[in-house]
């Protein structure tokens, strides 16, 4: 099921709901098939560079709810102990992606030239990095790894063409045999 989280805020959003419904499934003593989280897959990054990085409070700000999703996120790939005594839920496959390569001189819009440029992103992948993200989740699918090779076919300066993110997806088919 996908769940548009576009914001930092967002994210934590998702992820604390998430953890919620798992708590809560796994007191239950035989959970439905159907509420089964395999994995969950989040980034982020963009947008909050975008949109709300204009400020020191609002970098402060980023900087304090991204540790608390790296907390959230940490959480949920450990094995938890749940209410149930009986039972003991398993860590749920967690996937970060970081930002793709940016193509700056492609980019569209005085907002984006401005705040979205590839060293912007990579302040963000750093921001991120230093909060522990990376290592709070089960596997890390890095964006610059499969499009800065590619970066000039990036038609809008953020997008790609479908084959350049089929080879993200082939990385990550490619760690499901270790992951799940």
């Amino acid at each position: 099921e996908f769940k548009w989280a576009p914001l930092a805020t967002d994210v934590l959003e998702k992820v604390r709901a998430v953890k919620l419904a798992v708590e809560e499934r796994d007191a239950d003593e035989v959970p439905p098939l159907t509420d089964r989280v395999d994995l969950l897959f989040v980034g982020g990054g963009s947008w909050d560079r975008l949109h709300l990085f204009n400020t020191d409070e609002d970098q402060q700000s980023l900087r304090e709810t991204v540790q608390a999703l790296t907390t959230e996120l940490q959480t949920l790939t450990s094995t938890q102990q749940n209410t149930n005594p009986q039972s003991q839920s398993q860590s749920i496959a967690t996937i970060w992606m970081t930002p793709t390569t940016i193509h700056t001189p492609a980019l569209i819009g005085d907002d984006k030239r401005s705040h979205m440029r590839e060293i912007d992103m990579e302040e963000m992948r750093s921001l991120y990095a230093h909060a522990g993200i990376l290592g709070s989740v089960s596997f890390v699918l890095d964006g610059p790894s499969y499009t800065k090779g590619r970066v000039a076919e990036s038609y809008d300066g953020v997008h790609y063409p479908p084959d350049v993110y089929d080879a993200g997806v082939q990385i990550l088919l490619n760690a499901f045999d270790w992951i799940l």
